[in-house]
Protein backbone atom coordinates (compact mmCIF):
# COMPACT_ATOMS: atom_id res chain seq x y z
CA UNK A 1 0.00 0.00 0.00
CA UNK A 2 1.32 3.72 -0.91
CA UNK A 3 1.31 6.04 1.75
CA UNK A 4 1.26 9.48 2.05
CA UNK A 5 4.15 9.53 5.11
CA UNK A 6 6.58 6.85 5.95
CA UNK A 7 6.09 8.19 9.51
CA UNK A 8 3.71 10.51 11.69
CA UNK A 9 5.65 11.75 15.00
CA UNK A 10 3.22 12.08 17.58
CA UNK A 11 4.49 14.06 20.24
CA UNK A 12 3.42 16.67 23.29
CA UNK A 13 5.05 20.22 22.65
CA UNK A 14 7.03 19.99 25.64
CA UNK A 15 8.93 17.49 23.70
CA UNK A 16 9.56 19.05 20.27
CA UNK A 17 13.07 19.17 20.42
CA UNK A 18 13.17 14.89 21.02
CA UNK A 19 10.42 15.43 18.15
CA UNK A 20 12.56 17.53 16.13
CA UNK A 21 15.72 16.00 15.97
CA UNK A 22 14.15 12.40 14.88
CA UNK A 23 12.05 13.75 12.31
CA UNK A 24 14.97 15.56 10.83
CA UNK A 25 17.57 12.66 11.19
CA UNK A 26 14.55 10.49 9.39
CA UNK A 27 14.20 13.42 6.45
CA UNK A 28 17.97 13.23 6.37
CA UNK A 29 17.84 9.69 5.02
CA UNK A 30 15.08 10.24 2.29
CA UNK A 31 11.83 9.29 4.66
CA UNK A 32 9.10 11.24 4.24
CA UNK A 33 7.71 12.29 7.81
CA UNK A 34 4.87 13.69 9.25
CA UNK A 35 6.07 16.67 11.61
CA UNK A 36 4.37 19.70 11.82
CA UNK A 37 7.37 22.22 11.36
CA UNK A 38 7.45 20.28 7.89
CA UNK A 39 4.00 20.71 7.40
CA UNK A 40 3.06 24.18 8.16
CA UNK A 41 2.15 25.53 4.75
CA UNK A 42 -0.08 22.26 4.29
CA UNK A 43 -1.43 22.67 7.77
CA UNK A 44 -2.52 26.37 6.97
CA UNK A 45 -6.55 26.80 7.17
CA UNK A 46 -7.35 23.11 7.32
CA UNK A 47 -9.47 21.79 9.83
CA UNK A 48 -6.54 20.42 12.38
CA UNK A 49 -9.36 18.27 14.61
CA UNK A 50 -10.68 16.07 11.48
CA UNK A 51 -7.28 16.32 8.72
CA UNK A 52 -5.24 14.72 12.14
CA UNK A 53 -7.36 11.67 12.47
CA UNK A 54 -6.72 11.18 9.06
CA UNK A 55 -3.19 11.59 9.16
CA UNK A 56 -2.96 9.51 12.36
CA UNK A 57 -5.54 6.41 11.00
CA UNK A 58 -4.97 6.62 7.40
CA UNK A 59 -1.66 8.46 5.87
CA UNK A 60 1.24 7.44 7.40
CA UNK A 61 2.87 3.61 7.58
CA UNK A 62 4.04 3.95 11.10
CA UNK A 63 3.49 6.21 14.10
CA UNK A 64 6.56 6.95 16.32
CA UNK A 65 4.53 7.91 19.61
CA UNK A 66 6.76 9.98 22.07
CA UNK A 67 5.51 8.95 25.15
CA UNK A 68 5.97 11.19 28.52
CA UNK A 69 4.16 12.81 31.91
CA UNK A 70 3.41 16.02 28.98
CA UNK A 71 1.98 13.04 26.26
CA UNK A 72 -0.41 11.66 28.67
CA UNK A 73 -1.82 14.80 29.88
CA UNK A 74 -2.26 16.50 26.20
CA UNK A 75 -5.76 16.42 24.58
CA UNK A 76 -4.45 16.45 21.14
CA UNK A 77 -2.06 13.93 22.12
CA UNK A 78 -5.02 11.96 23.15
CA UNK A 79 -6.63 12.75 19.92
CA UNK A 80 -3.79 11.45 17.78
CA UNK A 81 -3.24 8.17 19.99
CA UNK A 82 -7.03 7.36 19.53
CA UNK A 83 -6.93 7.34 15.81
CA UNK A 84 -3.62 5.67 15.70
CA UNK A 85 -5.09 3.13 17.95
CA UNK A 86 -7.87 2.47 16.38
CA UNK A 87 -5.69 1.97 12.59
CA UNK A 88 -3.57 -0.40 14.85
CA UNK A 89 -6.42 -2.40 16.05
CA UNK A 90 -8.30 -2.25 12.40
CA UNK A 91 -5.09 -3.74 10.85
CA UNK A 92 -3.73 -6.00 13.87
CA UNK A 93 -0.26 -5.37 12.87
CA UNK A 94 2.83 -3.60 13.66
CA UNK A 95 2.29 0.36 13.56
CA UNK A 96 2.73 2.04 16.86
CA UNK A 97 6.51 2.89 17.57
CA UNK A 98 6.63 3.56 21.34
CA UNK A 99 9.37 5.75 22.56
CA UNK A 100 9.40 6.03 26.13
CA UNK A 101 11.21 10.02 27.01
CA UNK A 102 10.39 8.85 30.79
CA UNK A 103 8.33 6.26 32.95
CA UNK A 104 4.99 7.46 32.07
CA UNK A 105 2.45 4.80 30.89
CA UNK A 106 -0.27 4.51 29.06
CA UNK A 107 -3.12 2.43 30.00
CA UNK A 108 -4.22 2.10 26.24
CA UNK A 109 -0.87 1.01 25.23
CA UNK A 110 -0.35 -2.47 26.83
CA UNK A 111 3.13 -3.18 28.59
CA UNK A 112 3.65 -6.05 26.38
CA UNK A 113 4.30 -3.53 23.04
CA UNK A 114 8.03 -3.31 22.42
CA UNK A 115 9.62 0.34 23.09
CA UNK A 116 13.05 2.09 22.69
CA UNK A 117 13.70 4.60 25.38
CA UNK A 118 15.37 7.56 24.41
CA UNK A 119 16.85 7.57 28.16
CA UNK A 120 18.99 4.44 27.00
CA UNK A 121 19.43 5.64 23.12
CA UNK A 122 20.81 8.26 21.17
CA UNK A 123 18.45 9.72 18.55
CA UNK A 124 20.51 8.45 15.94
CA UNK A 125 19.90 4.92 17.32
CA UNK A 126 16.20 5.64 17.69
CA UNK A 127 16.64 6.53 13.88
CA UNK A 128 18.71 3.33 12.43
CA UNK A 129 15.90 1.40 14.18
CA UNK A 130 13.37 3.40 12.51
CA UNK A 131 15.42 2.75 9.07
CA UNK A 132 15.73 -1.17 9.89
CA UNK A 133 12.03 -1.37 10.50
CA UNK A 134 11.48 0.46 6.89
CA UNK A 135 13.60 -2.33 5.53
CA UNK A 136 11.97 -5.19 7.10
CA UNK A 137 8.82 -3.71 5.77
CA UNK A 138 10.05 -3.57 2.29
CA UNK A 139 11.50 -7.10 2.41
CA UNK A 140 8.53 -8.76 3.60
CA UNK A 141 6.32 -7.00 0.98
CA UNK A 142 8.62 -7.57 -1.54
CA UNK A 143 7.81 -10.16 -4.38
CA UNK A 144 10.10 -14.27 -4.10
CA UNK A 145 13.50 -13.02 -5.63
CA UNK A 146 13.52 -16.41 -7.23
CA UNK A 147 10.96 -16.10 -9.97
CA UNK A 148 12.42 -15.95 -13.10
CA UNK A 149 13.17 -12.12 -14.46
CA UNK A 150 11.52 -11.21 -17.52
CA UNK A 151 12.85 -11.62 -21.02
CA UNK A 152 13.85 -8.37 -22.68
CA UNK A 153 10.87 -9.13 -24.82
CA UNK A 154 8.72 -9.96 -22.36
CA UNK A 155 9.86 -6.44 -20.31
CA UNK A 156 7.91 -4.26 -23.58
CA UNK A 157 4.74 -5.41 -21.99
CA UNK A 158 3.44 -3.17 -18.94
CA UNK A 159 2.95 -6.31 -16.97
CA UNK A 160 0.57 -5.61 -13.56
CA UNK A 161 1.34 -7.12 -10.20
CA UNK A 162 0.67 -10.66 -9.28
CA UNK A 163 -2.74 -10.79 -7.35
CA UNK A 164 -2.63 -12.38 -3.99
CA UNK A 165 -6.12 -13.27 -2.10
CA UNK A 166 -6.88 -11.73 0.95
CA UNK A 167 -6.63 -14.59 3.30
CA UNK A 168 -9.29 -14.59 5.83
CA UNK A 169 -8.02 -15.54 9.49
CA UNK A 170 -9.80 -15.74 13.17
CA UNK A 171 -10.76 -12.46 14.77
CA UNK A 172 -10.59 -13.26 18.24
CA UNK A 173 -13.28 -11.87 20.75
CA UNK A 174 -10.54 -10.02 22.91
CA UNK A 175 -9.89 -8.00 19.93
CA UNK A 176 -12.84 -7.11 19.16
CA UNK A 177 -13.65 -6.01 23.08
CA UNK A 178 -10.41 -3.71 22.50
CA UNK A 179 -11.84 -2.12 19.55
CA UNK A 180 -14.93 -1.37 21.28
CA UNK A 181 -13.39 0.18 24.38
CA UNK A 182 -11.34 2.50 22.42
CA UNK A 183 -14.29 3.19 20.13
CA UNK A 184 -16.94 3.97 22.77
CA UNK A 185 -13.79 6.22 23.99
CA UNK A 186 -13.47 7.91 21.02
CA UNK A 187 -16.86 8.74 20.77
CA UNK A 188 -17.36 9.74 24.32
CA UNK A 189 -14.50 12.34 23.86
CA UNK A 190 -16.02 13.48 20.18
CA UNK A 191 -19.60 14.08 22.18
CA UNK A 192 -17.65 15.88 24.70
CA UNK A 193 -16.07 18.27 22.39
CA UNK A 194 -18.78 19.20 20.14
CA UNK A 195 -20.72 20.00 23.30
CA UNK A 196 -18.08 22.45 23.94
CA UNK A 197 -18.10 23.86 20.31
CA UNK A 198 -21.80 24.19 20.35
CA UNK A 199 -21.90 25.77 23.20
CA UNK A 200 -19.23 28.53 21.54
CA UNK A 201 -21.17 28.75 18.32
CA UNK A 202 -24.38 29.70 20.71
CA UNK A 203 -24.80 32.40 23.10
CA UNK A 204 -28.28 31.11 24.22
CA UNK A 205 -27.25 27.29 24.89
CA UNK A 206 -26.25 25.83 27.66
CA UNK A 207 -24.62 22.28 28.02
CA UNK A 208 -24.15 19.53 30.15
CA UNK A 209 -21.77 15.86 29.95
CA UNK A 210 -22.07 13.72 32.55
CA UNK A 211 -19.69 10.52 32.35
CA UNK A 212 -21.75 7.77 34.50
CA UNK A 213 -18.95 5.43 34.56
CA UNK A 214 -15.87 5.02 31.98
CA UNK A 215 -19.06 3.51 29.67
CA UNK A 216 -21.45 5.26 29.84
CA UNK A 217 -21.84 8.79 29.46
CA UNK A 218 -25.16 11.38 29.02
CA UNK A 219 -25.43 14.88 26.96
CA UNK A 220 -27.63 17.71 27.51
CA UNK A 221 -28.37 20.64 25.23
CA UNK A 222 -30.52 23.57 26.94
CA UNK A 223 -31.53 26.71 25.01
CA UNK A 224 -32.16 29.65 26.91
CA UNK A 225 -32.57 27.08 29.92
CA UNK A 226 -35.07 24.62 28.28
CA UNK A 227 -33.78 21.14 27.84
CA UNK A 228 -34.09 20.89 24.27
CA UNK A 229 -32.14 17.38 23.22
CA UNK A 230 -30.38 14.59 25.42
CA UNK A 231 -28.88 11.45 24.82
CA UNK A 232 -27.59 8.44 26.91
CA UNK A 233 -24.87 6.26 25.20
CA UNK A 234 -23.26 3.39 26.71
CA UNK A 235 -21.67 -0.28 25.62
CA UNK A 236 -24.11 -2.85 26.26
CA UNK A 237 -27.93 -3.14 24.71
CA UNK A 238 -31.33 -5.37 24.42
CA UNK A 239 -29.26 -8.02 22.72
CA UNK A 240 -25.87 -8.30 23.15
CA UNK A 241 -22.71 -6.63 25.44
CA UNK A 242 -20.85 -6.56 21.88
CA UNK A 243 -22.84 -3.00 20.90
CA UNK A 244 -22.69 0.92 21.15
CA UNK A 245 -25.92 1.92 22.28
CA UNK A 246 -27.73 4.73 22.13
CA UNK A 247 -30.94 6.39 23.91
CA UNK A 248 -32.60 9.54 23.27
CA UNK A 249 -35.10 12.09 24.54
CA UNK A 250 -36.69 10.74 28.22
CA UNK A 251 -34.74 7.61 29.78
CA UNK A 252 -34.43 5.95 32.97
CA UNK A 253 -30.99 6.81 33.55
CA UNK A 254 -30.05 3.52 35.06
CA UNK A 255 -32.51 1.04 32.77
CA UNK A 256 -30.58 0.23 30.01
CA UNK A 257 -32.75 -2.25 28.17
CA UNK A 258 -34.79 0.47 26.09
CA UNK A 259 -32.68 2.10 23.49
CA UNK A 260 -32.91 3.57 19.81
CA UNK A 261 -29.89 2.79 17.72
CA UNK A 262 -27.01 0.89 18.29
CA UNK A 263 -23.91 -0.46 16.40
CA UNK A 264 -22.20 -3.53 16.53
CA UNK A 265 -18.78 -4.73 16.65
CA UNK A 266 -18.22 -6.53 13.66
CA UNK A 267 -15.78 -8.51 11.62
CA UNK A 268 -15.14 -10.37 7.95
CA UNK A 269 -12.24 -12.42 8.56
CA UNK A 270 -10.20 -9.12 7.21
CA UNK A 271 -10.69 -6.64 10.07
CA UNK A 272 -12.57 -4.93 12.59
CA UNK A 273 -15.34 -2.72 11.91
CA UNK A 274 -18.74 -1.07 13.46
CA UNK A 275 -22.02 -1.92 11.70
CA UNK A 276 -25.15 0.47 12.34
CA UNK A 277 -28.48 -1.60 12.63
CA UNK A 278 -30.28 0.34 10.58
CA UNK A 279 -32.39 2.24 12.50
CA UNK A 280 -30.43 5.45 11.31
CA UNK A 281 -31.42 4.89 7.47
CA UNK A 282 -32.57 8.15 7.33
CA UNK A 283 -29.11 9.09 7.25
CA UNK A 284 -28.02 6.50 5.19
CA UNK A 285 -26.87 3.87 7.21
CA UNK A 286 -28.03 0.30 6.75
CA UNK A 287 -27.28 -2.70 8.29
CA UNK A 288 -25.16 -3.94 6.10
CA UNK A 289 -22.44 -0.64 5.64
CA UNK A 290 -18.94 -0.86 7.82
CA UNK A 291 -18.54 1.89 9.82
CA UNK A 292 -14.68 3.11 11.24
CA UNK A 293 -14.65 4.77 14.47
CA UNK A 294 -14.76 8.13 13.27
CA UNK A 295 -17.81 7.79 11.27
CA UNK A 296 -19.91 6.16 14.33
CA UNK A 297 -19.08 8.62 16.22
CA UNK A 298 -20.45 11.48 13.52
CA UNK A 299 -23.12 9.41 12.78
CA UNK A 300 -24.30 9.45 16.69
CA UNK A 301 -23.50 13.18 16.97
CA UNK A 302 -25.56 13.80 14.08
CA UNK A 303 -28.69 12.01 15.05
CA UNK A 304 -28.29 13.44 18.53
CA UNK A 305 -28.09 17.02 16.68
CA UNK A 306 -31.57 16.45 14.36
CA UNK A 307 -33.12 16.51 17.93
CA UNK A 308 -32.54 20.77 18.22
CA UNK A 309 -34.36 22.74 16.85
CA UNK A 310 -33.27 26.87 16.56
Amino acid sequence: MEYKYNVAISFAGEDRNAARQIAQGLETHGLKVFYDEFEQANLWGKDLYEYLADVYSNQAQFCIMLISKHYAEKAWTTHERKNAQARAFRENKEYILPVKLDDTTLPAIPGTIGYLDLRQLSVEEIVSAVLAKMEKSKATAAINPSLPLPSKSEEQFNIPGIPIPKVKRKISRLEKDKYLKEAFTYIKEYFNRGLQELKKAYSEVDIDFTEIHNFKFVSKVYVEGDLKAQCKIWIGGMMSDNQIAYSEGQFDLNNDNSLNDWITVADDGHEIFLQPSGMGFHYGQTPDKKLYVQEAAEYLWKRFMALLEF
